[in-house]
């Protein structure tokens, strides 16, 4: 790979991926069935995390509590700034998901019996497996077939805002 591969590996602080971010450490023993699912989870959880930062945020100034190192920090809640953020985290959790369901759903035999090529400890002949491969394919066609299609659609229709001052105001705090 040479010289620009190696400086490429850099951007793995950004990858969502479970794999990444222990760079091959093991937690601990673990089923195909739970490495699919925290495979799985692992992108969704930042998620999780903005939604308990809202919260927070909200209950803070709901409660008029403002901590000293937060003094003039603790404004409204601003709904579109959290909405950005999750359009953002959506974007980063896309690719993960995507390559997760492509991995888990290719499966090749060995022998007399069919395995996932990336993990032959996971057999393709199970009813677990099929259940997942279910869940998998709904994944698969629902939010990563057609979460672009609705995105571009959104911002196709949207695109008018991007001449709205007020609008602009929302996102470019600086404007204010």
């Amino acid at each position: 790979m040479g010289r620009a591969g190696s400086n490429l590996g850099i951007l793995q602080i950004f990858s969502l991926r479970i794999q990444d971010a222990l760079g091959g450490l093991c937690l601990g023993p673990q089923t195909p069935e739970s490495r699919l699912m925290l495979e799985l989870v692992w992108p969704v959880l930042p998620f999780a995390q903005l939604a308990l930062v809202w919260l927070l945020h909200t209950l803070l100034i709901g409660l008029k509590i403002s901590p000293l190192w937060a003094q003039g920090c603790l404004r409204r809640v601003n709904l579109w700034s959290y909405r950005r953020t999750a359009c953002s985290l959506l974007m980063l959790a896309y690719q993960p998901l995507l390559e997760t369901c492509i991995i888990y759903l290719n499966c090749v035999d060995v022998e007399f019996e069919r395995v996932v090529f990336e993990h032959p400890d996971f057999s393709c002949d199970t009813a677990i497996y099929h259940f997942c491969q279910a869940a998998l394919l709904v994944l698969l066609i629902g939010p990563i077939c057609f979460g672009p299609l609705v995105a571009g659609l959104y911002l196709w229709k949207n695109s008018g805002h991007l001449r709205d001052p007020d609008f602009i105001r929302r996102f470019v705090p600086s404007l204010d």
